[in-house]
């Protein structure tokens, strides 16, 4: 596709575009997402094919494989082994979401084209394809337009049907005439039903086939036709139009497999000045650290304002998709939430995961479902609670965390104890192979490793020790658990005593030192004094 290479002085060249998408796999996957997307451009006969198909494209592009495998019919298994065929999108899932959605090359002046083409090809070929359908109007009741292809189907779909009614009448009559005057009226008749049997037989195999298709079984249930969005509903709260310096909260449409969708609104400059207030700030938000709830406060106070001051609100959609503005309860819970997610690796893949768990609810095809509509939401909404929601009551200043990331098992010799500042749990502790834990050698403190054995009748373990160390025999009675760190705790980081703060998303540790500055150091590397 593209302009022609005309220059006569040019280095001759070849170029190929070649588009890849998501197979539609599983019955969660929705076909009409391709819709919703860029429009894909391919040859009719390359639908249908996967990457491995193109291993083996002499056996994919033979005649009649590819024609049965653009019409998502059949395809034949090629190198695979196994029976399940892999398939791509097929040229009618693709057409028919292309003309619904009035995409390029399914418009009303692409079917002026087509008909004005095939009209050249004779009488007979005018009649059956050279309709011409008026072109319709918007509709406001269902927000869309008719461009035409549905009359256009609708009408030559009854017209190939009478030429192929009046075709087998006029064969029929002719091998009956025929039939009788050479052979007789039994004989005649008798070969009639059979072929007629078998020719019955086949056609309706084939229509029980092609029905129990993917996309025979989404145009019998309608759900070819079925929009991704909810049908509107009585709301309560007044619209509003946004401006650029709004900052917006979508919920109209997010998908793994639909990247463009879920950064629509990246762009918008109240989003961007958030997510740069974001980054500044969300350090403070982090469940590893504990920042004075004060400070939090003012953050997003400060963010409040920020945005304020360009002009800017907080939007978000209401169930029809309209903009609406939240309270400002419920802004803080946004702003408050994307901050948690902004902070961490691990809370930023969480949020967005709940976004696409939340976007299934809302225009998924169980959407009109109660378990989506109430209990699935309800859950994920207690979910976002427990993983992006802290507490900042006035009566303490710790922030309660259901995500509190505790620190592996480090595996320097720095983390001994000394024994003069221990003393062994009095709690009783049943070991078990895997725990990590710390064992105490006499006056020499304690040190970390894991249970590799138990011997259950000595009462002895074997413990892998993180300084390289392999023991046997040792006794239960001097193993306890391990237990973290906590923030305040003086510790040893790098041979300097400090006092730990917290840990990163990456697993370091953060130690503040007795001059007061805030340093990251490994995990490996401090112990307690």
């Amino acid at each position: 596709r593209g302009p022609g290479h005309t220059d006569p002085n040019g280095i001759e060249r070849v170029m190929l575009i070649m588009s890849i998408s998501n197979r539609p796999v599983g019955s969660q996957f929705d076909k009409r997402q391709i819709s919703l997307g860029t429009s894909y451009s391919n040859k009719w006969d390359m639908w249908g094919l996967t990457m491995k198909d193109l291993a083996v494209i002499e056996t994919t592009l033979g005649f009649p494989w590819k024609h049965l495998r653009t019409l998502g019919i059949w395809k034949p298994k090629g190198n695979r082994r196994s029976h399940d065929k892999k398939w791509g999108w097929d040229y009618l899932t693709v057409a028919c979401s292309r003309i619904i959605n009035d995409q390029m090359g399914f418009r009303y002046e692409d079917l002026e084209v087509f008909v004005k083409k095939m009209s050249k090809f004779g009488p007979i070929f005018k009649y059956l394809f050279g309709y011409m359908p008026e072109e319709g109007e918007f509709d406001e009741k269902d927000y869309s337009i008719d461009n035409g292809y549905r009359d256009y189907l609708r009408e030559t779909s009854k017209r190939l049907v009478t030429a192929a009614s009046i075709l087998y009448s006029v064969s029929c009559f002719f091998y009956i005439v025929l039939g009788l005057v050479a052979t007789g009226f039994r004989s005649t008749f008798s070969r009639f039903f059979k072929i007629n049997a078998v020719i019955g037989l086949i056609f309706y195999s084939w229509i029980y086939y092609v029905s129990n298709t993917g996309w025979g079984k989404d145009i019998i249930s309608g759900e070819a036709m079925k929009s991704p969005f909810r049908d509107r509903v009585t709301t309560t709260t007044m619209p509003t139009m946004p401006n650029k310096y709004d900052v917006l909260f979508s919920k109209r449409l997010h998908s793994p497999f639909l990247s463009g969708m879920n950064v629509i609104h990246n762009h918008q400059v109240g989003n961007e000045k958030l997510y740069s207030l974001v980054s500044q700030y969300s350090g403070a938000f982090s469940k590893s650290y504990d920042s004075p709830p004060d400070l939090q406060r003012k953050i997003l106070e400060n963010i409040s304002n920020d945005i304020a001051q360009i002009g800017g609100r907080f939007l978000e959609n209401d169930a029809n998709g309209d903009w609406i503005e939240p309270s400002k309860e419920e802004a803080t819970t946004l702003v408050r939430r994307s901050l948690v997610a902004g902070s961490n690796p691990i809370t930023r893949a969480l949020y967005q995961e709940v976004k696409y768990l939340q976007s299934e609810c809302y225009h998924g095809r169980m959407r009109d479902t109660v378990m989506m509509q109430s209990h699935s939401l309800s859950n994920l909404e207690e979910l976002s609670k427990v993983i992006f929601d802290i507490k900042m009551s006035d009566k303490t200043k710790k922030i309660s965390s259901a995500l509190r990331p505790r620190h592996h098992i480090p595996t320097k010799n720095e983390m001994r104890r000394k024994f003069k500042d221990m003393k062994v749990n009095k709690k009783k502790y049943i070991p078990k192979v895997g725990d990590a834990v710390e064992y105490v050698f006499d006056e020499e403190g304690w040190f970390r490793g894991k249970i590799v054995s138990i011997q259950k009748r000595s009462r002895t373990v074997a413990i892998q020790f993180a300084d390289g160390d392999y023991s046997t025999d040792l006794s239960m009675r001097d193993v306890r658990p391990f237990e973290s760190y906590k923030q305040g705790e003086r510790i040893v980081a790098n041979g300097v005593e400090c006092t730990f703060e917290g840990i990163k998303a990456t697993g370091d540790a953060i130690v503040r030192l007795d001059t007061g500055g805030i340093r990251i150091t490994n995990m490996d590397r401090i112990s307690r004094p």
